[in-house]
């Protein structure tokens, strides 16, 4: 029996195997695979056409769409980390856990332009997150200052195994 070739790897001339690409894939379509890169690429597009409402509004989706199903989604904070995950990605550099005086915004994402509080609810709704900003007063720090703050509501829904349509509201 003869051992299995290895091919060298590109980055050093040692014979380790290549590591495989990730793929992601839809169970529901099986063999065909989502290209999670070009999902990046489109949700980076919008954000610079048209600022983070497209992307919000509708590569989100996708985004989260494109998770496998084993990988789970079992509570709020970890739809908040595929989150600022996704968000990363894409260039945004959201900041996390923002301290207020009455406690904390999920995320916080300022741009030249504008200032987006964001929260995230599990199996709520995004009506719900709207109103924890608000009673909380995570957006009043930049209430007084030259940008618009507008306050993103975001629900994971386990059922859908999605998010529920962000309700984006100004301050």
């Amino acid at each position: 029996m003869t051992a299995p070739r290895m091919r060298p790897s590109i980055s050093s001339g040692s014979s380790r195997r290549r590591p495989r690409r990730l793929h992601l894939q839809n169970p529901g379509h099986k063999g065909r695979r989502l290209q999670f890169a070009s999902l990046v690429v489109r949700a980076q597009r919008q954000i610079r056409a048209g600022g983070l409402k497209g992307f919000l509004h509708e590569s989100l989706f996708g985004l989260y769409a494109a998770v496998p199903p084993d990988w789970q989604i079992r509570d709020e904070a970890e739809a908040k980390r595929y989150f600022l995950l996704f968000a990363s990605l894409t260039g945004v550099n959201p900041q996390p856990e923002v301290p207020s005086l009455l406690g904390y915004a999920d995320a916080v994402i300022e741009t030249p332009d504008a200032v987006y509080v964001l929260e995230f609810k599990y199996r709520r709704s995004a009506r719900t997150a709207i109103r924890q900003i608000r009673d909380r007063g995570y957006a009043d720090k930049w209430a007084a200052g030259p940008r618009p703050v507008t306050l993103v509501g975001i629900n994971f829904n386990p059922k859908k195994r999605n998010i529920d349509l962000p309700v984006i509201e100004p301050l």
